[in-house]
């Protein structure tokens, strides 16, 4: 039997409280990456690169950038990564990973790796066992741990339903690869250049935008 409490799927309400929950712990970490906080340093230090009004190779000023980046790039993924929880969340839909061993969810926790699972679909298997006076519900075919990030932006269902702008989903994509590989990073990896500091810009709209929403 899972030891997870799961009373964030006690009701539509707990669920929407449990999603704002999620949105806004994400979002006080994103603004604390550098190159989130710091983005409009960022934007001048390119202007005086294009201008050659700026010593070194590469200047101190980018190396301060680099040092944090693969910091800021988990920074940022812990926002994007909560946001998709908490939209499936909010839509009904379990975060919870089934368990294929537990008799009858074989084929829901396969299909859990494709597309969303809907917590009535897991109802109508078994149901939860819930302690109101506790505010306990725990149910034997979830597990304690979540959808990884891989699954949650590995197939089109999925990603229908956080329908990110493509520059923002191509910027997570490149940030979960270089997060992926930390034990491969032997030097200081960080490329400044237009592309790059409008898809941070985009990002930090998101997420500005996204908090008005909750509040």
């Amino acid at each position: 039997m899972s030891k997870t409490n799961l009373w964030m799927y006690a009701s539509p309400e707990e669920m929407r409280s449990n999603a704002g929950s999620l949105i806004v712990f994400g979002a006080e970490v994103f603004h604390r990456a550098k190159i989130i906080s710091q983005l409009e340093k960022l934007k001048y230090i390119k202007r005086k690169l294009d201008e050659h009004t700026m010593s070194g190779s590469p200047p101190p000023e980018i190396m301060e950038f680099s040092f944090e980046y693969l910091v800021d790039c988990i920074r940022i993924l812990i926002f994007f990564e909560n946001y998709m929880k908490a939209e499936l969340v909010a839509r009904g839909f379990v975060i919870h990973l089934v368990n294929k061993q537990f008799s009858g969810f074989e084929k829901l926790a396969k299909e859990q790796m494709e597309r969303p699972i809907l917590i009535k679909e897991v109802v109508n298997i078994q149901t939860f066992q819930i302690d109101k006076a506790n505010k306990i519900i725990t149910h034997p075919a979830l597990k304690n741990n979540t959808l990884s990030f891989q699954v949650l932006i590995g197939t089109k269902p999925y990603l229908d339903i956080y329908n990110f702008p493509e520059c923002i989903l191509d910027t997570i994509k490149e940030m979960t690869v270089y997060r992926n590989q930390l034990h491969l990073h032997h030097g200081v990896e960080f490329r400044l250049t237009d592309g790059f500091l409008e898809n941070l810009q985009s990002m930090k709209d998101f997420v500005a935008n996204t908090m008005k929403k909750i509040h």
